[in-house]
């Protein structure tokens, strides 16, 4: 980054960094690193509860010692109880979390649909559920207090939601195949028809080798809420409560950012099979000096997304917006073709330096003619700093207040970095600037 202009430094992104290499995607030594991460995931099969009750199933199996030694007792009511103590804690926690209260919610309708008939204090849930989906009514999240619920029906609610979870997910995965086909086919016929500059082998390569998992979301926490592309794993991770009409287009979502084009990065370790690979950029994602350019990857592939499926979930609106306001509140309009070539563009280390990553460039110069030079760049420190909602708001106004306030902000940044100069050579330096 250079400080005094606010211009990225593109040789970053062009150049091998230090004693790291840039390799290309989809080489034999990019496959291999990640398929290694793979060894090591979290267990994708984990549903929530499952253990407890493969703990209280395993009671009645167990020696009275074993019981005691163990539990304290052997009492097998008691320790059941204990069991599922331990599972209510859980639920309050993540209740008590905002990212995973939906989940629990989700937990609970799932047992009022099947057993309000049987359990009369399920029956407001069930209400509510078939009237408003999750948007629920403060009264009826009372009833998903642990508390309130007897060993009996908690066993019964665990036992529900692993059926509904595992049949969920069997259905996903026997429908992978077809799912990534049509998504191909949606994507090639889309670049085809803009003018796009993809390869379609690389896309259909990079489309096979992902992993994915559908995930219990009460086990394992996805960034996204709904979905989440780990690049490190080249894996894709799909929530198992998203709702019908909404699978399509978050698988969508997700596997776009597993196509998009990348920068790769990767350090020798002492001995030859040793060593590790990190992700500079992914799609139009920055991982360097930092992470920049979040709001900008996610506007785009969201609404590359809307564009293939053909629907609108209205997640990353803000950032579509800002997108929009970008790519139209310029000096001159900004075609949206130079931001999907950015997009999709692998780093080409065929290339000679300085001609790795022309679409990334052609799009930064762009915008540097359409505002100022660096401000892309700016405006990324200014939503990292404010966010979204504030940079939509000042470019509709007047994207010149960016600049300023930016300006200002590196200005102040410089001269705490020097604390031995005087006050009078501060002064100096801020003028000379």
């Amino acid at each position: 980054m250079n400080v005094d202009s606010g211009e990225y430094d593109l040789s970053d992104l062009d150049d091998d960094v230090g004693v790291k290499r840039k390799i290309p995607v989809g080489s034999a030594e990019h496959r291999s690193r990640y398929e290694y991460r793979r060894i090591f995931l979290e267990v994708e099969d984990a549903v929530f509860g499952q253990p407890s009750l493969n703990s209280i199933d395993w009671l009645p199996r167990l020696p009275e010692s074993l019981l005691i030694e163990r539990y304290k007792t052997q009492d097998k009511e008691v320790i059941t109880t204990k069991i599922l103590d331990q599972t209510r804690d859980v639920l309050k926690g993540l209740y008590g979390d905002q990212r995973s209260r939906r989940h629990v919610e989700g937990l609970y309708f799932e047992g009022a649909m099947r057993f309000h008939a049987e359990y009369p204090v399920l029956q407001p849930l069930n209400t509510v559920f078939r009237g408003m989906g999750l948007d629920v009514e403060p009264e009826a999240l009372d009833l998903c207090d642990p508390d309130v619920i007897d060993d009996e029906l908690l066993i019964k609610i665990l036992q529900n939601h692993s059926e509904v979870f595992l049949k969920k997910k069997e259905k996903f995965m026997s429908g992978l195949s077809e799912r990534r086909e049509v998504f191909l086919q949606r994507l090639q016929t889309f670049t085809k028809e803009k003018g796009i500059a993809v390869i379609p082998e690389d896309l259909q390569r990079k489309a096979d080798e992902l992993k994915f998992s559908f995930v219990d979301p009460l086990v394992i926490s996805l960034e996204e809420v709904v979905g989440t592309y780990n690049p490190e794993e080249h894996h894709v991770r799909i929530a198992g409560n998203l709702k019908k009409g909404q699978v399509d287009h978050v698988v969508t979502h997700e596997v776009l950012h597993g196509v998009s084009g990348q920068t790769i990065l990767s350090s020798k370790g002492l001995f030859e099979d040793e060593g590790e690979i990190s992700y500079q950029r992914v799609g139009l994602r920055i991982n360097a000096k930092g992470n920049h350019f979040k709001w900008l990857n996610e506007g785009v592939t969201e609404s590359l997304a809307m564009e293939l499926v053909g629907d609108n979930l209205d997640i990353y609106s803000s950032e579509r917006e800002l997108l929009n306001l970008l790519l139209t509140s310029g000096s001159t309009e900004i075609s949206d073709i130079l931001v999907h070539n950015a997009y999709f563009e692998d780093f080409d280390s065929s290339k000679s330096p300085g001609e790795r990553i022309p679409a990334w460039k052609a799009f930064y110069q762009a915008v540097n003619q359409a505002y100022a030079p660096g401000f892309l760049t700016m405006l990324d420190a200014y939503i990292q700093g404010n966010g979204v909602k504030a940079g939509i708001d000042q470019i509709g106004k007047d994207w010149h207040t960016v600049m300023e306030v930016e300006t200002r902000s590196k200005r102040k940044s410089r001269l705490k970095k020097d604390a031995s100069i005087s006050p009078e050579e501060r002064q100096v330096t801020a003028l000379a600037e």
